[in-house]
């Protein structure tokens, strides 16, 4: 029977990574979301064509967008898209179709 006595070592890495804290230079916290698996492919299509890179880019966008969106609404405004016609075509989503309802 052969022994071998010789040991592999795996090298050390001499780069330091990076906390998220420094990377992101605040606090982070993890956060799961529950998506329908039906759902990712347009997930990942409509991430392609805005040019995301991650998912965290994305949430980050899509929030702020509905803040801003909220905000608008609240502030007296419209926030929707005008067609090539001339058509204003309102943004309907729950929370802003909420706050129409709401306010008077």
């Amino acid at each position: 029977m052969l022994e071998t006595t010789a040991k592999t070592e795996t090298p050390v890495k001499k780069r330091r990574r990076k906390g998220l804290g420094e990377i992101h230079l605040e606090g982070t916290c993890r956060f799961q979301v529950e998506i329908l698996n039906s759902r990712i492919p347009r997930l990942n299509e409509v991430m392609a064509k805005s040019g995301y890179r991650t998912k965290r880019e994305f949430w980050d966008s899509a929030v702020n967008l509905l803040e801003w969106a909220i905000v608008k609404h609240l502030e007296g405004g419209r926030v929707g898209v005008q067609t090539e016609e001339g058509t204003f075509l309102p943004l309907e989503m729950p929370p802003v179709t909420l706050l129409k309802k709401a306010t008077p």
